[in-house]
């Protein structure tokens, strides 16, 4: 597979587990907490070359995920070789332009107690911006700890390459290009209101 492949599969992925996200999680507290309605058909193994069971491997519906615990520092390398072994990419063309990204921040993960995450290729400067803007607003809130959390419109958003809104005005002009996008790649807006249901997701969040 080459990269522009993967990349391709990767959206395709993404948008599937945003369609059906109680299926699909982006962070868990451990394997063991995938929903019990999943467990018949989740296939779950460690990945015998990271030490302490901190990175495993999940099949599920054909789909081969990988996950991370947060604490895992060479996360990047153990991803790459994934990516080879599960997808025959060429660790070669995986330059220092893309980064091996959590898909949920590990530091949110962390706080709010999740201990595995999911993980995704990204080009840097997409990471980077949410790294800067989002990510970093959504450390300054306040709920309870959970055990499991679900591919989001900010997840979903920021593994399918959609810019970021630099403020709520910025979102407010774009929101409707935004939704656009989404549809254009296959992400299914209950009943045609992704306005509405972007507008009630960054309303919820605060994020902006």
């Amino acid at each position: 597979m080459t990269l522009s492949e993967y990349l391709d599969y990767q959206q395709n992925d993404a948008v599937y587990a945003f369609n059906n996200n109680g299926k699909f999680p982006v962070g868990v507290l451990s394997p063991q907490h995938f929903p019990s309605c999943l467990k018949n058909n989740t296939k779950i193994e460690y990945d015998l070359r990271v030490r302490k069971n901190r990175a495993f491997i999940r099949t599920y519906d054909n789909k081969v995920e990988y996950w991370v615990h947060i604490s895992h520092l060479g996360y990047r390398e153990s991803f790459l070789n994934f990516l080879v072994k599960h997808y025959y990419l060429d660790k070669k063309v995986i330059t220092a332009d893309w980064n091996a990204d959590h898909i949920l921040n590990k530091a949110y993960a962390e706080k709010f107690g999740v201990k595995y995450v999911r993980m995704c290729l990204l080009c840097k400067d997409q990471n980077q911006s949410y790294g800067r803007k989002f990510e970093k607003n959504m450390m300054k809130m306040n709920q309870n700890k959970r055990n499991i959390f679900l591919m989001d419109f900010l997840c979903a958003m920021k593994v399918l390459g959609v810019p970021i809104p630099e403020n709520r005005n910025d979102y407010i002009i774009k929101k409707s290009n935004i939704v656009k996008s989404l549809e254009q790649m296959g992400v299914d807006f209950k009943g045609g209101k992704g306005e509405e249901e972007l507008d009630e997701y960054f309303k919820w969040w605060s994020i902006l």
